[in-house]
């Protein structure tokens, strides 16, 4: 007896767990390509749209305002070849988390964003990657 993905059962062979984890591939597939694809949309709308204005809503060091950054900053991207470097690792390293559990990458992501940003906050310089489109017009 063969299944759709070729895959050969034996007498007491489990069919559902190998419905579920094919279920739970597609699952982690879509939400890792879905964020990739989420961050590269918001690239070319920053650079094409926005002219490069999306990147003053990332961490701004020791200021207040700039807490806020630290939730936006995971989802912002200071060039076109930011994001192609972070593309990859996103998928591979989400990937292999989400191979033990989605929960656990959920945690991992929410975790190491926060830390990380709260060290950027902490310890970034206060120069600023990209002006604001109003820091432009005025000098």
């Amino acid at each position: 007896m063969a299944l759709d993905n070729e895959l050969e059962l034996r007498p007491g062979d489990n069919k559902t767990g190998l419905v579920k984890m094919g279920h739970e591939l597609k699952t982690n597939g879509k939400t890792l390509f879905g964020l990739v694809a989420l961050f590269w949309v918001l690239e070319v709308f920053d650079k094409l749209i926005f002219m490069g204005g999306l990147d003053t809503l990332g961490i701004h060091p020791r200021t207040l305002s700039g807490l806020s950054g630290i939730l936006t900053a995971p989802f912002l991207h200071g060039s076109f070849a930011h994001v192609a470097g972070n593309t990859a690792p996103f998928l591979v390293l989400g990937g292999l988390i989400m191979l033990r559990d989605r929960r656990d990458w959920l945690a991992t992501t929410v975790l190491s964003s926060l830390i990380g940003g709260l060290g950027i906050w902490l310890f970034g310089c206060l120069l600023y990657t990209s002006p604001s489109p109003r820091d432009v017009e005025e000098s």
